[in-house]
């Protein structure tokens, strides 16, 4: 069950009359301000670790892949210049 604001500040209040104000407002701090089910686990945390992990992984492959074909056409391109080239001088001399 989510406990709203209002519920909160009756706590703090109870709690610092039963334990003293600096005592109740410790505990209080203790206690996270949100629902159970916003909070994460470490389950959590792991599991979304390794879903930006495997994301990376596959952009970093497709990234990789575009590169080298990339290189891979430029280089061809160059060795073809170069290969017309020394065919057009080897027929001039």
């Amino acid at each position: 069950m989510a406990i709203d604001e209002n519920r909160r500040v009756r706590l703090r209040r109870r709690l610092q009359e039963l334990l003293g104000t600096e005592e109740g407002s410790d505990l209080m701090e203790l206690l996270p301000s949100v629902s159970r089910d916003q909070i994460a686990t470490k389950a959590d945390i792991e599991a979304l670790a390794v879903r930006i992990a495997n994301e990376l992984r596959a952009e970093f492959r497709g990234e990789l892949n575009a590169q080298t074909r990339t290189l891979i056409t430029v280089l061809s391109s160059m060795f073809l210049s170069v290969a017309g080239l020394a065919f057009a001088i080897a027929r001039l001399t």
